[in-house]
């Protein structure tokens, strides 16, 4: 049996585990209330359709929500 997973369930995911502190130890004490993000992907191929924008971008994810997708 095959699982599939697209990208959108991936990064909710991330952000949910993010969010419910299931994360290691290792990873929590790296990060502090005051980061920005708690994911951040640099040179992500991005593609909206909505906003005709296809390119490299990078992506700023905080509680599992994209806050910000920046050249």
């Amino acid at each position: 049996m095959q699982i599939f997973i697209n990208r959108r369930r991936f990064v909710l995911g991330v952000g949910a585990a993010a969010a419910a502190g299931s994360l290691p130890a290792a990873v929590r004490a790296a990060m502090s209330p005051n980061d920005k993000f708690d994911l951040l992907i640099k040179g992500g191929d991005v593609v909206d359709p909505s906003q005709r924008l296809r390119g490299v971008r990078d992506i700023g994810i905080r509680n599992g929500v994209v806050e910000a997708i920046q050249a």
